[in-house]
């Protein structure tokens, strides 16, 4: 799904995070929304090893 919109996985900014790592940072900080920042966790995952079975 997000491959479909032209969102790349394993783009890194420029101090070296990743939209998953910063995903994760945000769970962290919002435990009352927890739920929401797993299933985005979860699809970058699965997005990313898509992307590095397609290589």
């Amino acid at each position: 799904m997000l491959n479909f919109y032209g969102a790349d996985p394993s783009a890194v900014a420029k101090d070296g995070r990743t939209p998953r790592s910063m995903a994760v940072i945000s769970e962290e900080r919002n435990k009352d929304k927890n739920k929401q920042y797993r299933e985005v966790i979860k699809l970058l995952s699965n997005a990313e090893g898509s992307l590095k079975n397609s290589k």
